[in-house]
């Protein structure tokens, strides 16, 4: 039974992790480069640390349920050994919800990486060791300093590895399917490494030890271990790919709703607003009629051609001839055709006259 706590975290968990991630693109802003790097590893252990207790409220909601059956078929059962076996300890790695939200920070390191490039995405990536911090007193408890350690360090190379395979990315202006592409190759390279802190957990989380019987015992449990393999690759590889998809769509989407273009230059990545078309078109100068001169004042002697002598209309009428073959030598654009017919009908009006 989930109690009302646990629904909390979890929904308390999912909003703060997409938070975090949601603020990326506004705190890369800062211009300060010393802020900026505190700031990511700030987040990032926040985020992190999330993901931990992900893994922990699933864990407790199962072990709860263990406990209520095992009273309700034995009240008088002892229920302190309840949540040490494997299984309880392996059983939010192949659960929805932690995955999510591992996936979500994944997103976060992968947002990093191509808005801010590779350095700020380790930086951020490091922080992956934080995974392990809701579980550190457990390890210590067992005396187990030495697989704390090395947990820490196989949750951050988690993170880590996706930086590597979207350094590259980050300094092209990459297709959507080449970005999922990426994804789909880090979430192989890192699962091995996400198996190796199950297999951590197991040691460090209980008070077990590793023994030649415990080697000798693994045939015996070798299909629980494939079925584990089958349904932890098969969350991993569909939550991560997917998440960081999505994550690139509305990256995409929301540069092309406020007009924002990415640019890679050898300073760095650039995040600018670029001008609506209409903005621009109206911030144009307007084109300049070359013609429209020379038709207003044929338009006027037209229309005042029976006040002048025969002299003097043979004489502007040439002259309107020769304007307009000066001007169609530079200009094709603009009131052309209706000067040319202006000439006609004024030099067709004059043989008329005189």
């Amino acid at each position: 039974m989930v109690s009302l706590i646990q629904v909390f975290e979890i929904v308390l968990v999912l909003l703060l992790s997409t938070a975090i991630v949601a603020s990326i693109p506004k705190f890369r802003e800062l211009v300060n480069g010393k802020a900026k790097i505190l700031l990511y590893l700030v987040l990032g252990l926040i985020l992190f640390t999330l993901v931990g207790i992900g893994y922990n409220v699933i864990q407790d909601i199962h072990v709860s349920e263990l406990m209520a059956n095992a009273i309700a078929n034995d009240p008088a059962a002892d229920t302190s050994i309840i949540g040490k076996d494997a299984v309880s300890i392996l059983w939010p790695y192949v659960q929805f919800f932690p995955l999510f939200i591992m996936s979500i920070a994944l997103a976060g390191v992968v947002l990093v990486t191509y808005m801010e490039g590779e350095l700020y995405g380790y930086i951020f990536a490091g922080t992956g060791f934080a995974t392990l911090l809701p579980d550190a007193l457990r390890y210590m408890g067992n005396g187990r300093y030495d697989l704390l350690l090395l947990g820490f360090a196989l949750w951050a190379i988690i993170p880590v590895v996706w930086v590597f395979f979207y350094k590259e990315i980050s300094r092209e202006t990459p297709t959507l399917r080449e970005r999922a592409w990426g994804a789909i190759k880090a979430s192989i390279f890192s699962y091995p490494v996400y198996v190796a802190t199950a297999a951590v957990a197991v040691f460090g989380e209980s008070p077990r030890m590793i023994s030649q019987s415990m080697f000798a015992g693994l045939g015996a449990i070798s299909g629980d271990i494939g079925t584990f393999i089958l349904l932890s690759l098969w969350f991993y590889l569909l939550l991560t790919v997917i998440i960081v998809s999505i994550m690139f769509v509305i990256h995409d989407l929301l540069m092309h709703v406020f007009n924002v273009r990415r640019t890679v230059t050898n300073k760095g990545i650039k995040y600018e607003i670029v001008h609506p078309i209409a903005e621009i078109i109206a911030q144009e100068e307007p084109k300049i009629d070359a013609y429209k001169g020379l038709i207003e004042e044929m338009e006027v002697f037209y229309k005042y051609m029976d006040r002048v002598d025969r002299l003097r209309a043979a004489s502007t009428i040439a002259r309107f001839k020769s304007e307009y073959n000066t001007i169609a030598a530079r200009h094709d654009e603009g009131s052309k055709a209706e000067a040319e017919r202006l000439i006609k009908l004024v030099d067709q009006e004059f043989k008329k006259k005189y």
